[in-house]
């Protein structure tokens, strides 16, 4: 579950940096924080593991999102100051 988290981050990070308009953002961020997005299939599977482990996922599943919405707002300023 930790590489698969560490997979979803610098996946997410690499797409966030490469988009090249705010359309482009927009269908990013639904895709790594959505609904269906695998960092939600990972937060839904959090209740199928032990105490100990609910916590550690659950700690960086955050990290994650919150590191994406940062990445989003920096990459959203850029794209509307060209």
């Amino acid at each position: 579950m930790q590489e698969k988290l560490k997979n979803i981050q610098e996946k997410g990070i690499k797409n966030i940096k490469e988009s090249n308009n705010l359309e482009n953002l927009q269908e990013i961020k639904k895709e790594l924080l959505g609904k269906n997005s695998e960092l939600s299939e990972v937060l839904k599977s959090l209740r199928d593991l032990t105490p100990e482990e609910k916590k550690t996922i659950g700690l960086k599943a955050t990290e994650i999102k919150k590191s994406f919405e940062e990445e989003f707002k920096l990459k959203e300023e850029e794209l509307i100051s060209l």
